[in-house]
């Protein structure tokens, strides 16, 4: 394959000599393909429910295969406003198999417990739970 073809396939632009004092801004990369799917999953979810997962809660749902539909993610949204509203700090949320260990002021959820694989099921500093 030819250093050409390789470039345009990974979108490497020539060098263009410039003027010294010149400011001129470089081809704009694909911000797509330089971010995580975890970022990606993020970026989604907050912006379609203001809630949000930490990196360690990402590794554990991807860890453990879980898969959360829409409506999941309503329902979990739901019990964070409900603890919300009763003035919890750090929670749990019971979610059919699932734990989530949420902290409801800065709406996160820290991390994501499969039923089958929590081995003592103790929650600590937690001042609240929500089944939902």
């Amino acid at each position: 394959m030819k250093v050409a073809d390789l470039q345009i396939k990974q979108g490497i632009q020539p060098l263009r000599p410039q003027r010294v004092g010149q400011n001129q801004k470089a081809p704009a990369a694909d911000k797509l393909n330089s971010v995580g799917f975890g970022e990606l999953l993020q970026k989604q979810i907050s912006q379609a429910n203001g809630m949000h997962f930490s990196a360690h809660a990402l590794k554990r749902l991807e860890s453990r295969s879980v898969q959360l539909t829409e409506t999941d993610l309503q329902r979990l949204q739901h019990g964070m406003q409900q603890l919300q509203a009763k003035g919890a700090q750090n929670s749990v949320i019971l979610m059919d198999d699932h734990a989530f260990v949420v902290s409801v002021k800065n709406k996160t959820v820290v991390t994501a417990i499969d039923q089958t694989q929590a081995n003592e099921r103790v929650f600590t500093n937690i001042d609240s739970l929500a089944i939902v």
